[in-house]
Parts: structure tokens; C-alpha cells; sequence
């Protein structure tokens, strides 16, 4: 009985060492197929001092255009576009003069030159401030239109013409009046003819371009008219309307005086008798502009030698006023000074760089890979998260769309083997500060290949233009974009080694349940013979 009892507890023994051989091995190939094991090297970044072309920033030049029916125009090469690489500047100001049509409407020969003129210097490549005005002498009185009706005529037809090159025309400043086109001794900016006009570009230009008026206090004007609300600040314009959100600005007498050349007044934002539409003291109204151009460009030219455009006074106030384009030849006696002057600090990136050069390659977005990281465990994880930091070191944001992808790519075939879309929005990696993104990598794909060593890269796109967006890091662009880092993905423990796992311990359970059947059946004299 007790032999049987003895037996039966055998076997019980037995099934559950079985069960958990079973179980231990079950455990140890699901642990095996889900390990792997990730080792991300990042790339040693560094910041750059040379000078890189981008869409959108930088020294522009002004090339003009009087439009007359006997009129014949010196354009850019009609068959051959220039490469980016290669052009002078990415911004041209194109000015086109209407005054021979002042008080009648453009007649079919006039906007076939429009045509011309936008058609032409599109194919160069360069992207295109745009300014259609009655005036270059300074006699602008004498020139424009008399009736507002005309103004408008003209707006809704050169309208059609502009949309067709939208992907080349960047900005259109102004609305075609005023000295120069810049919105002064005109008859036609009171009354509510100011809004009136830039109300009609709003509704005949496309939306993707962006429109421009000359002071920050216009602005205010024009947006508070239409949202009957005082913006002591700047919100984002986004927020407001479709008008708001396009709405840059243009300042041609820039660092010119202590208020721009009568661009800013002398009442304070804050005092209780201020309209939004009054022109502030300078210190607001950079105030005002920080705020607003981080979302719409803001640029013009510098004229006046004078303190303001001091070298170490020009970089905090175009910083905080967040420019992104400035007129390549005027002022010249400014742009001098600014060539003269030699960069001192605590960055040997810049340190004895010309004060000229310094501001040349600030004006606009200027991206830096700063670092990268990547978190994966290796059981619980099912993608690993690549962070990365980037600084934009420009005087402003970048205001069209980019679009920024991580490339996977295998060192061992140099083929992409994964693409991967960021959800970022590059316009809000904000001037002067960093911005940080995570990326899901879908690593145990990458586990399941044969090669397993990859090199991530970052590529930043304008897909309008087709355009690869330069960072200003020392490293080398490739079809893929900027190295990130390496990786190196490796499997679990291996079947060999988990096989000699389960063997032994297989092994082990049944010499422990042999000893014991053993013990059990051996006669008591046999066990006890050495008492």
C-alpha cells in the first residue's frame, strides 16, 4: 500500500516537472522571439559658419519693370533656369510700374508682359517679392490713380496672372500705392480705402502667397478693423482670419533712426489713451513684431548710417523684429559698416567673421542638428523612440510648409529600407530656440532582416519647390539627407544556446526524478547499511 502510495506521488512528481519543462520552455522561446537587443550610436554634431542657400531668406536683389505698349524687357535667359546653387541670391524684388496706365485699365499688351516678366523669372529659380506701384521718383501724386475703382481694376487683373506663378511668388508688398509702392503721400490709405485695397488682394491672390504692408501700426489696422478688437499684443495671427495669418510686413527705412524713419511713433502700447492703429515708441513695437513675425515674414532694407545699425544694435533688434530677407545693395554706407566690423565673442563658430557675413547667414531660418537618442527596451517595446534636437540659430522661422522625414538605410546593401514621415511642423522650430521631436522606429523589422546595421538620417523638404533644406551642420547632405546616427540590431539569445538551455534542464529534472524513484524502491537494509 505504501509502495503504491509512494508510486502515485512519483508520477505526480513527475507530470509536474513535465508541465514545467513545457512551461519553462514555452517562456524561453516566447522571451527568444521577442528580444532584440538595439545599440544607437549618435553622429557627432557640429555647427557651421558657411554660408547656405535656402529657399525664402537671405539678400535679395531689385530688378524693375515699366510697362508701356512699345516696351521691350532685358529678361533672365527664357530657355535655361539658373541653378540655386549657382544664382547670386534666392530673393528677387521684382517691381513692376503701372503708371502709364494710371487712370485707364491694362490693356492685353501690358499683361502679356506681366506674363512675361513672371514667367521668366520663375525659370531662374529664385523666389519672388513681388510689388506692383505707380511710382519710382518719389512724385507718387502725380502718378497713381485717381479713383479708387481704377486701384482695384487692376488688382483683380493682374490677380490671375500672379496666381498662375504661385509657387514663385513668395510675397506681394504693398498695396500699389505710395512713393515707391511703400504705402505713403498717397490719397488713398484714409477712409477705409487702405483696408478696402488690401481686402481686394486678399480675394484675388492666392492664399498661399503672402501679403505685405509697410508699418506694424497698418497691421493693427487692418486686422482690428476687421475683428473690431484692440490687440495690445500680437496674437497668432492664425488664430484671427485667413487675412491675419498671411499678413507680413515690409520696412524699408530699417535701423534707419530711432523710429525707422517714421515706421514707429512715441505713444506707449500700455498708456490708456493708445489705439491699436496709433504708431507705437519703438520698444513696442519690437515688442509687437517678436510676437507677430514669428508666423509672417518680415524684411525690407537698412538706410542712414546711425547708431541703430551699429553692428551689435542691427543683430538684437533685426533678432527680436525676426527678419528674414534685406535688400543686397542699399544702404550701401550701412552695408560697409557691416563688412568693416569683425565678430567678437564666445562662439568660434563666428568669432572673426565680418559683421556683414554674420547677418547675411542669420537673416531667415537657419536649422542645427544639436543631438539624438533612442529608447528601446528590449522585451517590452514594440517600436523605439528616436528624439531629436534641433536649433534654429536665425534671426526668424521658416513661414511655408517643409515637410521632414527619417530615412532608414542598410550599410550593408545602402538601400532605404524605411521612411518615416515626423509629425512636426518645422514652422514652429521657433528663432533662437531648440526644438525636440520623437520618431517611432519600427525596430523589430529591422531584427527580422539579415543585415543588421543601419544608418538613420534626417531630410527636411520643400515639396513646392522640390528643394532640400540645408542645415548648417559641418557634416556632408546626402540623397538621404543629414546622418543621425547608427544602429545596430541584434536577435535574442539564439536557438542553439536556448535549445541547451531546455536540454538541460530537461536532463536535470529527470536524473532528480530517477534518484528519487531510486530512493524509494532500494530495500531499508540496502539505504541504512552504513549505520
Amino acid at each position: 500500500m505504501k509502495q503504491k502510495h509512494s508510486n502515485r506521488l512519483c508520477s505526480v512528481i513527475v507530470s509536474i516537472l513535465v508541465v514545467l519543462i513545457v512551461l519553462i520552455a514555452v517562456s524561453l522561446f516566447w522571451v527568444n522571439s521577442r528580444l532584440c537587443f538595439v545599440d544607437y550610436t549618435p553622429y557627432s554634431y557640429s555647427e557651421s559658419g558657411d554660408t547656405i542657400k535656402n529657399p525664402y531668406v537671405g539678400l535679395y536683389s531689385i530688378r524693375g519693370y515699366m510697362l508701356a505698349e512699345d516696351a521691350t524687357f532685358s529678361l533672365p535667359e527664357a530657355n535655361a533656369a539658373i541653378d540655386s546653387a549657382s544664382s547670386s541670391f534666392e530673393l528677387s524684388l521684382i517691381e513692376i510700374n503701372l503708371k502709364n496706365y494710371g487712370n485707364c485699365d491694362l490693356s492685353d499688351n501690358a499683361l502679356s508682359q506681366i506674363d512675361s516678366i513672371l514667367s521668366a523669372w520663375t525659370k531662374t529659380g529664385s523666389q519672388l517679392i513681388l510689388r506692383f506701384l505707380y511710382d519710382w521718383d518719389g512724385q507718387n501724386l502725380e502718378s497713381e490713380p485717381n479713383e479708387l475703382s481704377q486701384i482695384l481694376i487692376h488688382m483683380e487683373q493682374v490677380g490671375p496672372i500672379v496666381n498662375k506663378y504661385a509657387s514663385s511668388v513668395y510675397i506681394l508688398q504693398g498695396i500699389f500705392v505710395g512713393n515707391w509702392g511703400e504705402m505713403n503721400n498717397t490719397t488713398h490709405m484714409g477712409n477705409g480705402e487702405m483696408e478696402t485695397l488690401i481686402q481686394k488682394l486678399d480675394d484675388v491672390i492666392d492664399p498661399s502667397i503672402f501679403l505685405s504692408v509697410r508699418t506694424p501700426a497698418q497691421w493693427r489696422t487692418i486686422v482690428g478693423e476687421y475683428h473690431d478688437t484692440k490687440l495690445p499684443h500680437c496674437p497668432q495671427p492664425n488664430l484671427l482670419s485667413s487675412l491675419a495669418s498671411r499678413l507680413g510686413l515690409y520696412n524699408d527705412g530699417m535701423l534707419g533712426s530711432a523710429n525707422d524713419t517714421g515706421t514707429y511713433g512715441d505713444k506707449a502700447a500700455a498708456d490708456l489713451d493708445t489705439n491699436y492703429s496709433d504708431a507705437w515708441t519703438r520698444e513696442d513695437e519690437l515688442a509687437f513684431q517678436n510676437d507677430l513675425c514669428r508666423y509672417v515674414p518680415n524684411g525690407g532694407e537698412v538706410i542712414i548710417d546711425n547708431v541703430y545699425n551699429d553692428f551689435d544694435n542691427a543683430v538684437k533688434d533685426l533678432s527680436q523684429m525676426h527678419v528674414s530677407y534685406l535688400n543686397s545693395d542699399y544702404d550701401s554706407t550701412v552695408l560697409n559698416k557691416w563688412k568693416e566690423t569683425i565678430v567678437n565673442g564666445t562662439d568660434d563658430v563666428w568669432n572673426g567673421m565680418s559683421g556683414y557675413d554674420y547677418i547675411e547667414r542669420h537673416l531667415g531660418y537657419r536649422y542645427v542638428l544639436d543631438s539624438s537618442s533612442l529608447k528601446f527596451h528590449p522585451l517590452f517595446d514594440d517600436t523605439g523612440m528616436l528624439t531629436v534636437t534641433i536649433r534654429n540659430v536665425g534671426f526668424s522661422n521658416c513661414y511655408r510648409p517643409l515637410e521632414a522625414s527619417v530615412y532608414v538605410v542598410s550599410d550593408l546593401t545602402g538601400d532605404c529600407v524605411a521612411k518615416v514621415p515626423i509629425d512636426t511642423d518645422p514652422r514652429l522650430w521657433n528663432s533662437g530656440e531648440s526644438s525636440s521631436f520623437t520618431v517611432p522606429i519600427d525596430v523589430r523589422s529591422l531584427n527580422n532582416r539579415e543585415n543588421n546595421t543601419y544608418t538613420l538620417y534626417l531630410k527636411c523638404s520643400d515639396t513646392t519647390l522640390n528643394r532640400t533644406i540645408l542645415f548648417a551642420n559641418t557634416q556632408s547632405l546626402t540623397e538621404y539627407g543629414y546622418e543621425l546616427g547608427s544602429i545596430e540590431v541584434s536577435r535574442g539569445i539564439g536557438c542553439s544556446l536556448l535549445i541547451l538551455i531546455v536540454s538541460t534542464t530537461t536532463s536535470a529534472i529527470r536524473r532528480s526524478s530517477r534518484l528519487t524513484t531510486a530512493s524509494r524502491t532500494e530495500p531499508l537494509s540496502r539505504r541504512h547499511s552504513w549505520i
